[in-house]
C-alpha cells in the first residue's frame, strides 16, 4: 500500500483494517510513505503499529513524494513473501478477497489475479457501479489491448513475475497498465476473480485523473510501445490511439458519461 500527504485518514484507517480483517490475513503489510504525510496520516499509522503484536507491519517512508509508479517499486523491494496483494489507501476490502485470490493462484499456478470492483460514493451502502474484468487468460490479452484488463487495487501478483518484468516503471498514471502488458507478453499466467472483492471509492477526481495533455501523452507511449513489441498491430494502434486521445480531451462530464456507459455497468442489473 503507498499512501501521500493528501489521503483522508478516516479512509486510510478504513482501508488498513479491512485487510486486517482477511479470512486470509498477511503475513506482512507495506505500507510505504510517499513523502512527509502530515500529523492525521501519521497519528493512523502509529496506532496501526502501536496495536502491532505479531511484527505485520512494516513502513517505508520516502523523503519526497515520487509518485505512484515509484513508491510501490520500494514497497516491493521491501516484500519478504513472493504472493503480494496490492491495496489503495482509500478502499475496502472484502474479508475473503485474499482468501478467493490465494485459492485461485494455488489451484492454477497463477501469477497474476484481480477480480470485480463495487464503485461506491459516500459509504459502501451507496454502489453506482460494477466493474468486471475477464476470467480467462484468453480473455484478459485479447481485452489488454484495448483496456486495463486488471483493477489494479485489488490485484495480486506473484513478486518474481513482477521483478522479470522489470517491475514497476514511471508512465504517468498508467504504471500498472504498462506491467501488465509486459507481464502478459512475457507468458504470465493470469486470471481475475468472477465476482466483487473490493469497494472503490468512486469521485469525480477518479475521472478529472483519466484526461487532461499529459494523461494523453502517457497513453500514446504506452500504444507506441505495444505496437513496436507486436502487441498490437497498426490498425489496433490507430483506432486506439484516436479513440483515446478523445476521451483525454473531452470535458470530464462527458467522460463521466462514457465510461458509466462503456467500462461499468450497474450491478443490479448484473
Amino acid at each position: 500500500m503507498s499512501v501521500y500527504s493528501g489521503e483522508n485518514a478516516g479512509n486510510l484507517r478504513c482501508a488498513v483494517s479491512s485487510m486486517l480483517d482477511q479470512t486470509v490475513r498477511p503475513d506482512q503489510f507495506v505500507i510505504v510513505c510517499d513523502g512527509p504525510l502530515g500529523y492525521a496520516l501519521d497519528a493512523v499509522l502509529s496506532d496501526f503499529v502501536n496495536a502491532d503484536t505479531e511484527g505485520l507491519f512494516d513502513i517505508v517512508r520516502l523523503p519526497e513524494n515520487v509518485g505512484l509508479g515509484r513508491a510501490l517499486g520500494a514497497g516491493l523491494d521491501a516484500c519478504r513473501n513472493e504472493y503480494v496483494a496490492r491495496m489503495d489507501s482509500d478502499d475496502i476490502a472484502f474479508p475473503k478477497r485474499c482468501e478467493l485470490q490465494l485459492d485461485a493462484v494455488i489451484a492454477h499456478k497463477l501469477q497474476l489475479i484481480s477480480g470485480y470492483v463495487l464503485e461506491f460514493t459516500g459509504d459502501t451502502s451507496n454502489v453506482v457501479s460494477m466493474r468486471k474484468v475477464p476470467a480467462t487468460q484468453e480473455g484478459i490479452i485479447e481485452f489488454s489491448k484495448r483496456r486495463n484488463p486488471f483493477n489494479h487495487p485489488c490485484v495480486m501478483f506473484e513478486k518474481s513475475a513482477v521483478l522479470k518484468a522489470g517491475g514497476y516503471q514511471d508512465l504517468y498514471r498508467l504504471e500498472d497498465y504498462y506491467l501488465w502488458v509486459r507481464m502478459l507478453a512475457g507468458g504470465c499466467r493470469a486470471a481475475n476473480v468472477a465476482q466483487p472483492i473490493l469497494y472503490m471509492r468512486a469521485d469525480e477526481g477518479m475521472y478529472s485523473r483519466r484526461g487532461g495533455v499529459a494523461y494523453g501523452v502517457s497513453q500514446m507511449k504506452l500504444l507506441k510501445y505495444m505496437r513496436s513489441t507486436g502487441y498490437i498491430g497498426t490498425w489496433g494502434f490507430i483506432l486506439m490511439s484516436v479513440a483515446r486521445f478523445i476521451l483525454s480531451i473531452v470535458p470530464t462530464s462527458l467522460r463521466h458519461v462514457v465510461y458509466g456507459k462503456v467500462a461499468r455497468e450497474n450491478p443490479e442489473n448484473g
